[in-house]
């Protein structure tokens, strides 16, 4: 089974299981991620969008870290 096959179907199952989670738990899930993003992963979530899109760190912050952290929240 090649690797593409391999992600389909593990991401298949992977929305099944999604999919029985009780809606405040998966909020209390996003809201969990925004926090790491806003906090510990904030630098690393800079800093990969300044390397992988060729932004400064000010337009990193404003068009990745802000922009996405609240979306998430």
């Amino acid at each position: 089974m090649d690797i593409v096959q391999r992600a389909i179907e593990v991401a298949t199952k992977a929305q099944v299981t999604w999919d029985r989670v009780p809606l405040e738990e998966r909020l209390q899930i996003w809201h969990r991620a925004a926090d790491l993003m806003a906090n510990k992963y904030r630098m690393k979530l800079n800093a990969t969008t300044m390397l992988g899109q060729a932004k400064t760190a000010i337009q990193a912050e404003i068009d990745s870290a802000a922009e996405l952290i609240d979306f998430f929240r």
